[in-house]
């Protein structure tokens, strides 16, 4: 669990697995610096700025930077706090966020795009985030025989 930190996870050209964690009223959740993590089940809430911010080097762009997000629950109400943000994404090829399978706090397309700050929003940004088949209620996660945890969506 990451909690009250202004970054709770930082990876700086990082490829590991983040799974099962929980990051609450952090200002960013994690930061992928010319990182490609695998995230799974995790949930990002109450984050002020960021749930995950994805970030490559804008001057030596030499690491791609495509997380791998599914399973996973975001919840960040603030105005201006995203659930996705892309930075220094300015060089080519265009990159794509795989943000398939999570929930987004909302069914509502318009809502859940409002969320995420990539080539949409800025067309300078040579970054998508994929959240196109999205989780149509949260992830419940289910206690499984032997003490084993296991996530199952409903």
């Amino acid at each position: 669990m990451f909690h009250y930190a202004a970054t709770g996870l930082y990876l700086n050209r990082a490829s590991i697995p983040v799974d099962h964690c929980t990051f609450q009223t952090c200002q960013t959740g994690m930061h992928a610096y010319e990182s490609s993590p695998t995230v799974t089940t995790c949930a990002f809430m109450d984050c002020t700025s960021s749930g995950i911010l994805c970030q490559k080097n804008t001057i030596e762009p030499i690491v791609a930077c495509s997380p791998v997000v599914h399973d996973c629950t975001f919840w960040n109400p603030a105005v201006d706090a995203m659930n996705v943000r892309l930075e220094g994404y300015t060089d080519p090829p265009l990159e794509t966020i795989d943000a398939e399978m999570n929930w987004w706090g909302t069914t509502v397309v318009s809502e859940i795009a409002a969320k995420i700050y990539d080539k949409n929003d800025n067309l300078s940004i040579t970054g998508v985030v994929d959240y196109a088949d999205y989780l149509s209620n949260p992830a419940v996660e289910h206690s499984s025989w032997g003490a084993i945890k296991a996530l199952f969506s409903d």
